[in-house]
């Protein structure tokens, strides 16, 4: 069970993941090879790293990462990338890369498995979806790190907790996070952000957004958050449902 569902029980544990089989034609041997070609050209890089090399980056792989692959086989890609001897700062661009690929190829949803105790950075950034074919993502794992920064038209759900700065710049989404997430959607726009655990620092300088929440420090936080927000408003809801128990504009 991922740790976020033992966390929050009464949650629905998501199926098994059993998608289609790997297919024998080595496309994930294929994909891995064209990753490992673009490490040779970029130099080694701490998780911190700036933000312009991680942009360029993920400009180079999205021309060169193009093989499309069945949901299984993007698991597989990540598991193996995932090693420790291949480079931390890449990972996430890599596995993006490739989920838009498959969403060039039609594909509209997917199913991304994290290994335990492993981090993937900017793990959807810059997807950019469009109003009627938005990108479903759905992602199991703690390990993500500034998921989906930059994206937009994103229908995602992390099972587990979102750390560094989650769905910064999102635009045009809606978030689910099933797990812990502070400092979640900074500087978000048009946004539906709903996370059930702790949420500290949420949507600062954010505008258009709706922040729902299941714990009242959570729900206080927000709402007596001084950092500016436009037109924005936060929900606090009962355990497990639908239900709105508070609402205050923030």
């Amino acid at each position: 069970m991922n740790a976020a569902m033992a966390r929050y029980p009464g949650l629905p544990i998501p199926q098994e993941l059993r998608p289609e089989a790997p297919r024998k034609d080595n496309l994930v041997n294929e994909a891995l090879q064209a990753y490992r070609a673009l490490l040779v050209e970029f130099p080694i890089l701490e998780v911190r790293a700036g933000y312009a090399e991680w942009s360029e980056f993920s400009r180079i792989a999205n021309q060169r990462l193009t093989t499309v692959l069945n949901p299984a086989e993007l698991n597989i890609f990540i598991h193996q990338v995932c090693r420790p001897e291949l480079n931390l700062k890449y990972r996430g661009p890599a596995i993006t890369s490739l989920i838009h690929a498959a969403y060039a190829s039609r594909k509209r949803e997917f199913e991304i498995i994290i290994p335990p105790d492993l981090f993937v950075n900017h793990l959807g950034g810059k997807l950019q979806g469009s109003p009627h074919q938005p990108y479903v993502v759905r992602i199991n794992g703690d390990g993500t790190y500034n998921a989906f920064f930059g994206a937009q038209y994103i229908d995602g759900i992390i099972r587990g907790d979102a750390n560094g700065l989650p769905a910064h710049f999102l635009r045009k989404s809606r978030l689910e996070i099933i797990g812990n997430a502070d400092f979640c959607a900074g500087n978000a726009d048009d946004c539906t952000i709903r996370i059930h655990g702790n949420a500290a620092h949420l949507g600062n300088n954010a505008q258009r957004c709706s922040f729902e929440v299941y714990t009242k420090k959570a729900y206080e936080n927000t709402r007596g958050n001084p950092l500016s927000r436009t037109n924005c408003k936060v929900k606090l809801l009962q355990n497990g449902t639908n239900k709105i128990l508070e609402e205050s504009k923030c």
